[in-house]
């Protein structure tokens, strides 16, 4: 509930108090998707803004002290620097609030998941946007609501209006209503109701930890980390344990997707081996062969296509096809070649299967170990090994990038791209660049549900990069289910019959 109408409404209202007569004295970044504020405040004092918008996480912090590197650090939105503070508004029935300045200058705080953004006004014109890839956003209008918040639209709520419909209440929020109500009347919701929109925007708030993250919410919990009823304070907890909890998970997530990849991956090595190993094993009677001709083939008249002798071990009767055009030893010699070259492959499979098993064993364990790991410390071994045994780019043939809890494989090169095909279930989600050469891409479906477009406009932006449409600024990418493409006996590698395609428009990014 971190990103809800509700948490953003209180945290609008308290930087109103804090920041109404201030003044912009600075606002740079450091990182990508980061972005800092410094205010000077009317008590004479600085009050620092930053503000996380990576993959739709929109995490805010209020440190008291910050200090700006010398190094990947850049002065944005200029505009600003210098100018006070009007006030701070909640958009009426949006997860966004407005920081009006003076001289018709305005700041549109945008908390729309992976789509936000923040974008500078002038009067209803866009002057600047943080995130640039959001072009939709250049046309956006500014409309700074006349109210500083929106508690008439709040007491309107009746009972049947209180749905996920209303534009202000999340699922989890009406799954905690529905929880509250359970049996009661419709009169005795209408009692209930008044405390519970009390409790969403004046009650207190709770950090609270689940089985994989930390969550903010309205609602005491069994497992409370910290409570508070300012905005300010709960944002500054919430991301301190988003970084220790939430982030923790999301590494071991990753890293045991990528050892249950590489767990895949070596099982399919190691029943190819079995496969071959038995083929080889038919293939043990070329030295019997070549013995039967040197004991009984002297006789053998020039131009015989075969000879039937018996078998020394049971005296059964073989077959021996010869080569017309040679004589018996050069037959004898054909067969002993290829006995050798057998025993040598043997070899060969055996050591190579061994060598797949050993892998497998220890990476089972080490899966079984990273299951029970707690903490950062406890994980640390698993990245640096991770990155120095560097097994994807040296065995899969496709790498591996993870977005919003999706894996998504990227074909290495045209044989790879086969492979990779194999390995896909057939609802993963198969993209390419359209009508160019370039990798294939795999949505992994797990599950079976709907991927979410953000995913399949991440895996369209990589499939769109490693082609050759990388210099495009927009790329068309085809999208349908694995099942849905075929390779054929004739086609080359990479080549595949796509059906039932659709198409997006993408902006090819690494």
């Amino acid at each position: 509930m971190y990103q809800t109408y509700f948490f953003i409404s209180r945290l609008s209202n308290r930087l109103n108090d804090l920041l109404k007569d201030s003044k912009i004295i600075e606002c740079f970044s450091q990182e990508k998707d980061e972005l800092v504020f410094v205010f000077y405040t009317k008590e004479n004092t600085c009050f620092n803004l930053r503000i996380d918008l990576h993959q739709g996480r929109n995490l805010f912090s209020f440190p008291k002290e910050f200090s700006r590197t010398n190094q990947n650090s850049v002065d944005l939105f200029k505009d600003i620097i210098g100018e006070n503070v009007i006030s701070v508004r909640q958009t009426p029935e949006d997860r966004s609030f407005y920081i009006e300045l003076k001289n018709q200058l305005s700041l549109f705080i945008k908390l729309h998941g992976v789509k936000s953004n923040i974008i500078l006004f002038k009067d209803s014109s866009v002057l600047e946007i943080f995130n640039k890839n959001l072009k939709k956003d250049f046309q956006s209008i500014s409309d700074i609501p006349e109210n500083s918040n929106d508690s008439t639209t709040i007491e309107s709520l009746t009972i049947s209006s209180f749905n996920t419909q209303s534009g202000i209440i999340t699922p989890k929020i009406w799954e905690e209503w529905v929880k509250l109500t359970e049996g009661l009347s419709l009169e005795q919701k209408q009692v209930v109701l008044k405390g519970f929109l009390f409790a969403l925007q004046s009650g207190k708030m709770y950090l609270c930890q689940d089985e994989k993250e930390v969550i903010l919410t309205f609602f005491q919990k069994e497992e409370i980390l910290f409570e508070s009823y300012d905005p300010i304070e709960i944002s500054n907890q919430f991301s301190k344990y988003y970084w220790q909890f939430n982030q923790f998970n999301k590494k071991k997530t990753q890293l045991i997707s990528l050892l249950n990849q590489k767990l895949f991956y070596i099982k399919t090595q190691i029943e190819n081996c079995k496969k071959q190993l038995s083929g080889e094993e038919s293939n043990s009677k070329y030295q019997e062969y070549a013995d039967l001709l040197m004991a009984y083939g002297q006789n053998i008249p020039f131009g015989s296509n075969s000879v039937v002798y018996p078998r020394f071990l049971d005296n059964k009767p073989i077959e021996i096809k010869l080569k017309p055009e040679l004589g018996m030893i050069e037959n004898a010699e054909r067969f002993y070649r290829k006995s050798k070259g057998h025993y040598l492959k043997l070899e060969e499979l055996t050591k190579r299967r061994a060598s797949w098993q050993e892998q497998y064993t220890t990476h089972l364990d080490s899966l079984e170990k990273l299951g029970l790991v707690q903490n950062w410390a406890g994980l640390k071994p698993f990245i640096a090994n991770s990155v120095s045994n560097n097994f994807e780019e040296t065995n899969l043939p496709y790498h591996i990038q993870f977005f919003s809890g999706y894996d998504i494989w990227v074909g290495k090169n045209a044989k790879s791209n086969d492979e990779m095909l194999r390995h896909a279930h057939k609802n993963d989600l198969w993209l390419h660049a359209r009508d160019v050469a370039g990798s294939h891409v795999i949505i992994r479906n797990k599950n079976g549900t709907k991927v979410p477009k953000p995913v399949i406009e991440r895996a369209g932006e990589l499939a769109a990069f490693y082609s050759k449409a990388k210099t495009n600024a927009l790329s068309p990418v085809m999208v349908t289910e694995r099942k849905y493409v075929r390779k054929g006996k004739n086609m080359l590698p990479g080549q595949v019959k796509v059906e039932k395609e659709i198409t997006i428009l993408v902006t090819p990014k690494a």
